[in-house]
């Protein structure tokens, strides 16, 4: 699937993108001029165009949505609502994760890469009955943008005309308007721990906005590598990086998506069951071993008295601190802010919840 056009893909390589396997822009240059672009002052501009999106419409499709995932739709009656919501299995565990955001006319699912193709469009389809339900991918029409940093709203006040102020937007909140005189759809989100917005837009009118919104001398283009370092000193758990297909919500920190005052869904009843239980039997946490120490590996046994408590999941570099961070699920009893747990070989390390590299910079 080419999911830009020619031009814009020249644009992006004149610019120096870099291009991974799966055909994201890794990077322009150096990682840590982006970084701090976004993080310390300034915007930076990011192609999506990866990301997936579905188109939902119908006069059914809330209240039939309702039933597959764990967040509350109705909060979404109005256009320019949106939340971050999941799918989940008969046994509660993560299907998929999905942005969900209202517009004028139709809803927008904003998805991980890769979620189409294994089998989450199908799973919604096989739940439609005799709903007035539409499902449409969208993904090869449409066209993705990121624009990050203290700067962000500003700078998308400055290049565009809104139904809605960008500048006035919290998280999960949306506007749409025009921007070089194409239609754009800008959705507030956090992902980095500065002002984040994802821009929905058709496929042919992105070369002439991403150009619009980097003829500035405040934004730097930024590539998925910048963001991912961005995200996870953010806290922002990501489907199928820190958690996947055997993680319940909760359990990666998310129980912002879940609402336990709507009805059945399915999933519900152990969904429910663990939050009554009042503590998880685990839990997503950032380990750090300290300035000095070796970098942990994924794999790497957690030990507390004696007992296995975690595996290692995934190692990150935190720029703000300046050291290598893991991240893992820690088992009940050990898995509390502050707590001390043994990295095998590798020596103690301190838990801390997401987002701790940001709060202790």
């Amino acid at each position: 699937m080419n999911l830009r056009t020619d031009e814009y893909r020249s644009r992006l390589e004149r610019a120096g993108a870099q291009w991974s396997e799966h055909d994201e822009v890794t990077r322009y240059g150096d990682v840590a001029v982006e970084w701090r672009a976004v993080r310390l002052g300034g915007v930076g501009v990011a192609d999506r165009a990866t990301r997936e999106t579905l188109v939902m419409t119908g006069a059914g499709a809330i209240q039939w949505l309702q039933g597959l995932v764990t967040n509350d739709l109705f909060t979404l009656s109005a256009p320019g609502a949106a939340q971050r919501t999941h799918a989940v299995s008969r046994l509660g565990r993560s299907i998929s994760d999905a942005r969900v955001v209202h517009v004028p006319g139709h809803i927008l699912l904003d998805l991980e890469p890769g979620t189409i193709a294994s089998g989450f469009l199908g799973h919604l389809r096989r739940h439609i009955i005799n709903e007035d339900v539409g499902l449409s991918d969208a993904t090869s029409t449409t066209g993705r943008l990121g624009v990050y940093g203290l700067d962000a709203a500003e700078l998308l006040e400055a290049k565009g005309s809104w139904d809605r102020s960008p500048a006035s937007l919290e998280d999960f909140e949306a506007t749409w308007g025009e921007v070089a005189g194409e239609e754009v759809i800008a959705l507030r989100s956090p992902l980095t721990g500065e002002p984040s917005f994802e821009l929905f837009l058709g496929r042919a009118a992105t070369e002439a906005v991403w150009v619009a919104l980097c003829d500035d001398p405040s934004v730097r283009q930024v590539g998925e590598d910048a963001l991912e370092e961005l995200r996870q000193e953010a806290g922002v758990p990501r489907f199928g990086v820190e958690y996947d297909d055997t993680i319940i919500p909760i359990e990666a920190d998310l129980n912002h998506t879940i609402s336990y005052d709507k009805g059945c869904y399915l999933g519900q009843e152990i969904v429910c069951r663990l939050d009554t239980k009042g503590k998880p039997a685990k839990f997503l946490r950032v380990l750090d071993l300290g300035p000095d120490a070796e970098a942990p590996e994924v794999g790497d046994g957690l030990v507390r008295e004696g007992k296995k408590v975690g595996v290692v999941r995934g190692v990150f570099f935190s720029r703000a601190l300046g050291r290598q961070l893991a991240h893992a699920f820690v088992k009940r009893g050990a898995y509390e802010e502050g707590a001390v747990v043994e990295v095998t070989g590798r020596g103690d390390a301190t838990v801390h919840a997401l987002g701790w590299a940001l709060a202790a910079r």
